[in-house]
């Protein structure tokens, strides 16, 4: 039973971590800037470079993305 539940557990973070990581890469390969579509068509120059701040400042962001 122990057995069960931990392989279920194993299986459980690998397609959370799946997905993550899919919705991730899907979002930048996109041709459209994923930071324009959270902002909004009416957005200033400075709230698109607010938001791309605290996205790059996300720790996953961080190790996942290098500049």
């Amino acid at each position: 039973m122990i057995n069960f539940l931990g392989r279920r557990l194993l299986q459980s973070a690998m397609i959370l971590l799946g997905v993550s990581f899919i919705t991730f890469a899907l979002l930048y390969l996109l041709p459209s800037d994923p930071v324009r579509q959270i902002a909004g068509r009416s957005a200033t120059a400075q709230t698109v470079a607010n938001i791309r701040e605290g996205i790059a400042n996300l720790f996953a962001v961080r190790r996942l993305v290098r500049r």
